[in-house]
């Protein structure tokens, strides 16, 4: 299952991220995991619908990318070491970045839900990642943007 944070996300994401509201021919997404093959499993699926994406295996990793690259949308588990995807969406936002991120949790207990729309994530996905669902979140977030 997907938890989107559809209300209150679209109007957030329009006031804050102006520069990348244009129409990205191969957006770039930061895939954000710890386990390889759940991040590699990702990026596959996402590459074969047309995304170009980047491996980190931590939030700092992904922060850096971020940071050093044009990057238009995070998918960050919430579990990782260093910094986990919630720290690492802090930190974005603190800087005033402003890439949508979704998160990859097997926890989707409201409270993870609730901590992770309070720090700035557009959605949820359950794992084991669905990769319909991943690419079809990933779509729609972007699209928020366009």
């Amino acid at each position: 299952p997907v938890r989107l944070a559809a209300r209150g996300c679209e109007p957030w994401i329009a006031r804050h991220s102006v520069s990348m509201m244009m129409h990205v021919d191969t957006p770039t997404v930061v895939v954000a995991d710890d386990d390889r093959g759940c991040r590699s499993t990702v990026q596959e699926a996402l590459e074969r619908v047309g995304f170009r994406t980047v491996p980190a295996g931590t939030g700092r990793e992904a922060i850096d990318v971020i940071l050093h690259s044009v990057v238009h949308l995070g998918v960050f588990d919430v579990h990782m070491p260093e910094m986990n995807g919630l720290d690492a969406i802090r930190f974005l936002r603190r800087e005033e970045i402003w890439v949508p991120v979704i998160i990859m949790t097997s926890d989707l207990s409201s409270d993870t839900h609730e901590r992770a729309l309070r720090v700035g994530a557009v959605a949820l996905v359950a794992k084991p990642v669905d990769l319909t669902v991943i690419r079809d979140t990933a779509r729609r977030a972007l699209e928020g943007l366009n």
